[in-house]
């Protein structure tokens, strides 16, 4: 995904492309993390593990606001400027 958004600061695209980009690329990706964490939460040996559990947890309950990327094309943008980086 970081990647991705290099790829795309470098290629100096429009808002609207960074969207149409981050739908096709990063979507898919994001939601095999969504998957993998919804097994892993399925895993008992894996849950037994307290920080697990934690990291497992807080991905869920935090999910509809890391999708937020994929609403536009500016939140990446946002966040660099907000942080200074």
């Amino acid at each position: 995904m970081f990647r991705n958004e290099d790829l795309f600061r470098m290629m100096k695209l429009s808002s609207e492309e960074i969207k149409e980009k981050r739908l096709k690329l990063t979507g898919p990706i994001l939601e095999r993390i969504h998957h993998k964490v919804v097994m892993m939460m399925q895993d008992a040996k894996i849950m037994a593990s307290e920080p697990m559990r934690k990291a497992a947890s807080y991905t869920i309950n935090q999910w509809k606001f890391l999708k937020n990327i994929l609403k536009d094309g500016v939140a990446e943008n946002r966040m660099i400027t907000r942080f200074g980086c």
